[in-house]
């Protein structure tokens, strides 16, 4: 490929991404996204954080709750609840028992008129259990190959086998901006 037609290519893709901020923008604008925002902040509190940003397409939430006992808590069941009643497209839930959570990411994907890409809505909920909790305990399952590390497991009163924990954390995604409460 010459310099000129990459150029080129580069110019379309900038053109493509301007035109997906845009759509987001109008889609917050028209309060389309006032549901899943209006949702998250208003249970965020002592052990519930909020933190909100835009990247291209997409609206991110993440929210951290903490100081959970165990994951049957009816602040995280509460919260759960509310963007599961949203409809979700997708819903994906892991466990990290090494750091004793569990993350559930729900995404929304809505269709832009006239053009051939949708907005998203992520919204992820991390619940952290605390280290000292009566309902739930991190149990080690076995080691790592190598250099030893152990696997862990939470194995949690009242609740069917959680899967063992292997994953590594993924990389956090690029933010362009960011709101906090």
């Amino acid at each position: 490929m010459t310099y000129q037609l990459y150029l080129e290519k580069l110019v379309e893709e900038v053109e493509e991404a301007k035109q997906k901020s845009m759509a987001l923008g109008n889609f917050m604008k028209r309060g389309k996204a006032n549901k899943f925002l209006a949702t998250a902040y208003g249970m965020a509190g002592d052990t519930v954080s909020i933190h909100s940003f835009t990247s291209t397409d997409t609206l991110f939430i993440t929210m951290e709750v903490n100081k959970l006992d165990g994951f049957k808590d009816s602040r995280l069941e509460g919260i759960l609840n509310a963007f599961e009643y949203l409809n979700p497209d997708t819903t994906s839930a892991r466990e990290f028992a090494a750091w004793r959570s569990k993350e559930t990411q729900y995404g929304f994907s809505f269709a832009v008129p006239d053009q051939r890409f949708q907005v998203r809505v992520v919204v992820t909920i991390n619940a952290n259990i605390v280290e000292d909790s009566n309902t739930c305990k991190r149990v080690i399952v076995g080691m790592t190959e190598g250099k030893p590390q152990p696997i862990y497991r939470l194995v949690c009163e009242g609740e069917e086998d959680s899967p063992v924990d292997v994953a590594p954390m993924p990389p956090l995604p690029i933010n362009h901006s960011t709101t906090e409460k």
